[in-house]
């Protein structure tokens, strides 16, 4: 997701929590727009400060700090982990599908992933043996 306003106001419509990265220079007012995007500056990088004006004295080593709380409270920067495992998926069985009826295409899919899972979990005991 990216820090703009437009995204802040979709993730409030479909009743998202969005985990986006503030920038580190973010404002928090909310210029018209509702206060999703001033709450989420608030909260990586004011701590759990609600007040604008006390964001303001925030030192930078303290905005830091506060930011790196919030990464670690919400798992943030773990996407890696999913990307590894779909680049891998896409390598094994390429990126896309045989099928065209999207019964089939789901059913082809669940295929896949079962004999993913069955390579992975011979690799695992082949590790385990040795």
């Amino acid at each position: 997701g990216f820090d703009s306003r437009e995204i802040f106001k979709l993730c409030k419509q479909l009743k998202i929590t969005p985990y986006i990265r503030i920038k580190h220079n973010a404002v928090t007012r909310s210029r018209g727009v509702s206060r999703d995007r001033s709450i989420a500056v608030l909260d990586p990088l004011g701590g759990g400060i609600a007040n604008p004006s006390d964001f303001a004295q925030l030192t930078k080593d303290e905005l830091e700090d506060n930011r790196k709380k919030w990464k670690k409270r919400v798992d943030y920067g773990v996407r890696w982990i999913v990307e590894i495992i779909i680049s891998s998926f896409k390598r094994l069985f390429g990126d896309s599908v045989a099928t065209r009826k999207w019964d089939y295409v789901v059913q082809e899919i669940n295929l896949k992933v079962y004999i993913y899972n069955n390579i992975l979990r011979i690799q695992q005991r082949a590790i385990d043996m040795a």
